[in-house]
């Protein structure tokens, strides 16, 4: 279906074969929107197949080369900032995970101010928020996360810092929506998240650990991120998520669609985290 709001309108989207990336591709294509699907290298047909087969074209956009993204952003109407490194530890975190995300946001940011783009989406996530949340007091749009503990965490809260700071100083129509844990169809290569899913559905989940999660399904997320866009009258952060669960009860949600499926009896001690996450981060380096 072709929207007013999307006829003759050509986009950027970076980081568009991710999981929420390519989602987003889809439906602003169903939407009659001109997509370029920014990805490190176009070339790369075993990366960009399935974006060139919904219709999309797609451009080189690496978040550190700042002329690629001036050249991707070159005549757009809008952009969605969607590339990130969602990795939770690393040997270096400065160099892995902290500095490519701060400085592709500003580098893309400034892309889209040279192409004076009409408005440009970043996605942010709940991690910029904060974690510390109530019943009595629930985490809103308001409150940022003033000491985040992890790489990714502190990553995501400096660059949707820097993209508000950039837009007060060059008027940049900027709306930012954050996420929490994404889940859901239209991945090409699994994420930490559907890593665990896979592992639940294999029986290869003998505990539960210890922790709690929101989660959005990325279509769902993809739809919010355009609102964001076409309505006019968007302002500021939009927080996108589900309920909370935790692990052991997601899997239990689980089971029941999927029978097969084993509930852990046994959840980890908090204390085994850290070497869970070095863990995950090698078995993604090795499975590369």
């Amino acid at each position: 279906m072709v929207t007013t709001a999307a006829k003759e309108r050509t986009v950027l989207v970076t980081g568009s074969n991710g999981h929420l990336g390519y989602n987003l591709v889809c439906l602003l294509r169903e939407r009659g929107y001109r997509v370029r699907a920014g990805v490190r290298d176009p070339r790369d047909s075993t990366k960009t197949a399935h974006l060139v087969a919904v219709g999309a074209e797609p451009v080189a956009a690496d978040l550190l080369d700042r002329d690629a993204l001036v050249e991707a952003a070159n005549g757009v109407d809008g952009v969605f900032h969607v590339a990130a490194v969602v990795q939770m530890w690393a040997r270096d975190p400065e160099a892995e995970i902290i500095r490519p995300t701060v400085e592709g946001m500003g580098n893309v940011l400034a892309a889209a101010a040279k192409a004076q783009v009409k408005r440009v989406v970043v996605t942010s996530s709940m991690a910029a928020v904060g974690v510390h949340g109530s019943e009595e007091h629930p985490l809103t749009e308001a409150d940022w996360n003033e000491s985040p503990a992890t790489p990714y965490a502190i990553a995501k809260t400096e660059a949707e810092r820097l993209a508000w700071r950039f837009a007060e100083k060059e008027g940049l129509d900027v709306v930012a929506v954050l996420p929490s844990t994404i889940i859901g169809p239209g991945f090409h290569r699994h994420t930490p998240i559907t890593t665990f899913f896979d592992l639940v559905l294999h029986g290869w989940l003998p505990f539960a650990l210890p922790a709690e999660a929101s989660y959005v399904d990325a279509r769902d997320l993809a739809a919010a991120q355009i609102a964001a866009y076409e309505t006019e009258s968007a302002r500021g952060r939009y927080i996108a998520s589900g309920p909370c669960y935790s692990l052991r009860d997601l899997v239990g949600l689980i089971a029941k669609a999927a029978p097969g499926v084993k509930v852990p009896r046994v959840v980890l001690p908090i204390r085994l985290l850290p070497p869970l996450i070095a863990a995950d981060w090698l078995a993604n380096k090795l499975l590369k």
